[in-house]
């Protein structure tokens, strides 16, 4: 019995030596608090220039992803936008929402 406790603190030190923890520090670049409802889904173009939010009250917001501004935002939709993607070739925006309506907006 005494072996074996011996190899259960080894094998207890060895464990709690290889831990290692990582982290990773977060820093705000932007706030953006112009949205009328809250934000339900984002992505962002295929060119990686704009961020794209849709929020609770079915609207559509174009951020600038590299200084943060709006720089349009439209009425989409009448529900919650659930769901944001572009298609295949990056040139179609398709939004939907969880009553079934679908709009495709060409980017």
């Amino acid at each position: 019995m005494h072996n074996q406790a011996r190899k259960c603190f080894y094998l207890l030190f060895f464990l709690l030596c290889n831990i290692k923890v990582y982290a990773q520090l977060y820093q705000v670049v932007s706030v953006q608090k112009d949205h009328e409802g809250g934000i339900t889904v984002m992505t962002k173009d295929p060119g990686k220039k704009f961020l794209i939010a849709g929020d609770s009250k079915g609207n559509l917001y174009f951020h600038d992803l590299k200084t943060g501004e709006t720089v349009k935002s439209i009425k989409a939709h009448w529900a919650e936008v659930s769901q944001l993607q572009f298609n295949s070739t990056g040139r179609l925006l398709i939004s939907a929402t969880h009553d079934g309506e679908i709009k495709i907006f060409d980017f």
